[in-house]
């Protein structure tokens, strides 16, 4: 388990988070559409937006 936090939002990526963004992408975008986030004109985001994936430097930052 890794814990991250405000002061350490970054961690280097691993072998092991190979896979990770493109699952989480399809988890966000087969959720179930609420009309809150479509009356704010919030519903053309097509990626996830916890964890942002740094691969210039290979890392992984909260958000």
């Amino acid at each position: 388990m890794i814990n991250l936090f405000e002061y350490q939002n970054k961690v280097d990526i691993q072998d092991s988070f190979e896979g990770l963004e493109g699952f989480l992408d399809e988890i966000w975008n087969s959720r179930e559409k609420n009309s809150f986030y479509s009356e704010n004109g919030n519903d053309k985001i097509e990626s996830q937006r916890f964890l942002q994936f740094i691969h210039k430097s290979n890392e992984v930052k909260i958000k």
